[in-house]
């Protein structure tokens, strides 16, 4: 469901700013999703390093769209 809303409000965008905002959400995001892959790994959590690494691949390929827009 994340992945269509962020998608939309991509699409939907309708200033500079207004991706501005969305690109500094996504990459606190992207930040924090690296800090707990990081823990992750640590603790040797393959399963949740998994879902991880999903959402860090959808995280990377939003901020390529946002770019893009930009």
């Amino acid at each position: 469901m994340m992945v269509m809303e962020t998608r939309q409000q991509i699409e939907e965008a309708e200033s500079q700013e207004d991706l501005m905002a969305l690109q500094q959400t996504n990459e606190a995001k992207r930040r924090d999703c690296i800090q707990i892959l990081s823990e992750a790994f640590g603790k040797e959590d393959l399963d949740l390093v998994e879902e991880l690494v999903t959402q860090l691949r959808y995280l990377t390929t939003a901020g390529d769209a946002i770019s893009l827009k930009l």
